[in-house]
Parts: C-alpha cells; structure tokens; sequence
C-alpha cells in the first residue's frame, strides 16, 4: 500500500493541513509544529485509535460558540492499483467512511 495524501482539517494542532507523498517520503519540522500528529492521524484514519481523550484532537479556531466541533482525516492511498480514501471525523458528530475508486492502470 502507498499513502498517497493526507489532509487533516481542525485536527490536533492543525487547521487545515495537506501532505502529498511522493516515493520516499520525510516529514521535517520545528519542535511542537506537529509532525508527530501527522502519524497518528493516518494510525487513526485506518484503526480509530487514539491516544488519550478522542475530543482533545479537535483543534478550536475561534471562540467556543464559532470554533471547530469535530476534527478529520482523509487518507488517499493505493494499494494493488486500486485508489482508495479513508476518512474519520473525531469530535461532537464522529463519522467515517472507506470508498475504493476505479483501478489506476
């Protein structure tokens, strides 16, 4: 399977955030700019696991009342020439979907 993109939206310490992977793939960074949740988002988008309180990951832009109520991730992958996409929402409606997409050959 290749991890083709993935976007996180209000999720850990992103408000919107697109990673295009290409072949060999690093993620580099400053401290705290939140490479790390970039792994467990995609360990989320195909377990639904989490560490710690689920609602945490749910990145608040704005004041309470207009700020963010769920977070995601969507995963675009390939795996044996067949697109796929993962996506999980966390937070006050929690969603999640897999749709597997025409074969790319």
């Amino acid at each position: 399977m290749e991890i083709v993109k993935v976007e996180l939206k209000f999720f850990g310490p992103h408000k919107q955030l697109v990673c295009n992977f290409h072949g060999s793939t690093a993620i580099l960074g400053a401290n705290g700019k939140g490479k790390s949740i970039v792994l467990s988002a995609i360990r989320f988008a195909f377990t639904g696991d989490l560490d710690g309180n689920a609602q945490s990951y749910v990145h608040c832009w704005g004041d309470a009342e207009h700020g963010a109520q769920n977070g995601s991730v969507q995963v675009d992958f390939v795996q044996h020439g067949v697109k796929g996409t993962l996506f999980r929402q966390v937070g006050k409606s929690p969603k999640r979907w897999l749709d597997w997409l025409a074969s790319t050959s």
